[in-house]
């Protein structure tokens, strides 16, 4: 059993140094590998000892989950038969709700109930079973989106005679399935998502071509909202055109937006009281 612990570590380190999206996901299965130390409580003449095990679980919700947890205590007698060995295995349904599953180091509650089976050895006293239950905390820290660090504090209470154990845990937690993460979702949102297409502006004067009357304006010429150029007087010559932009309005004009002056005597033709007069 410590050679597959030590061997899960190694692989769980490697694959920390893999990018991923930590977080917890609904719908996950998990398997947690642990080692650790297991205190008794006095008055059950046993030694403190080693604890094995490994944790089955199904995350309903982000927050919300289940795990079976089975472990093994090897142990041996304080005073009654320090030389005898016994064997104590330990199993129980806990539900956990965590806290921050979004992050990478989520803590978390944990409360369950089961049972507790002792095996004595070579010794005078019969095996037993009783129910357990027991409650307490945890951390687990995301070194992947499917692996993470993971440390449990448990107070065991054997039913039998009201008995106070104390385990404490460190491990590995492997997930499986599940939801994606809400980081990985929205990259594959975006990566699906078609590219925004600026719509064309072909003379550049921020009329879009679709809705531009005057498509081919020079460029930094002003223009109005459809696209084109000025014509302040509106004497339908531009105002980039105009060599006379302040026509009053219904003047006739020529093609440089001047008034027209028909008999060529300097004075335009709305102004003009003889205009037909004879030329020079």
């Amino acid at each position: 059993m410590k050679k597959i612990f030590c061997s899960l570590v190694v692989v769980g380190i490697l694959l920390g140094a893999v990018s991923g999206f930590a977080e917890m996901r609904a719908g996950a299965y998990s398997i947690s590998p642990y080692i650790g130390m297991y205190k008794f409580e006095g008055n059950l003449d046993l030694d403190s000892g080693p604890t094995y095990g490994v944790r089955l679980g199904y995350d309903f919700t982000k927050h919300f989950g289940l795990e079976a947890d089975l472990g093994y205590v090897d142990t041996k007698y304080t005073e009654f038969a320090p030389d005898r060995y016994t064997d104590v295995y330990n199993y129980r349904l806990e539900a956990l709700y965590h806290f921050f599953p979004d992050k990478k180091l989520v803590p978390f509650v944990a409360a369950g109930i089961g049972g507790q089976s002792m095996n004595y050895k070579n010794t005078s006293k019969s095996n037993s079973t009783h129910f357990a239950g027991d409650y307490g905390v945890g951390l687990k820290y995301f070194l992947t989106e499917n692996v993470a660090l993971r440390t449990d504090l448990r107070h065991i209470l054997g039913f039998a005679s009201i008995e106070n154990n104390l385990a404490w845990t460190f491990g590995l937690t492997f997930l499986f399935g599940g939801e994606k993460p809400m980081a990985e979702k929205a990259m594959v949102r975006e990566a699906a998502a078609p590219a925004a297409v600026a719509p064309a502006d072909s003379d550049g004067d921020g009329v879009v071509d679709g809705s531009d009357k005057c498509p081919g304006t020079p460029a930094g010429v002003k223009v109005d909202l459809n696209g084109c150029p000025l014509d302040m007087d509106g004497d339908g010559v531009y105002d980039y055109l105009d060599k006379c932009p302040d026509t009053p309005k219904g003047v006739k004009v020529d093609k440089d937006g001047c008034p027209l002056d028909t008999d060529g005597d300097g004075v335009p033709d709305y102004l003009d009281k003889c205009p037909d007069t004879p030329r020079a």
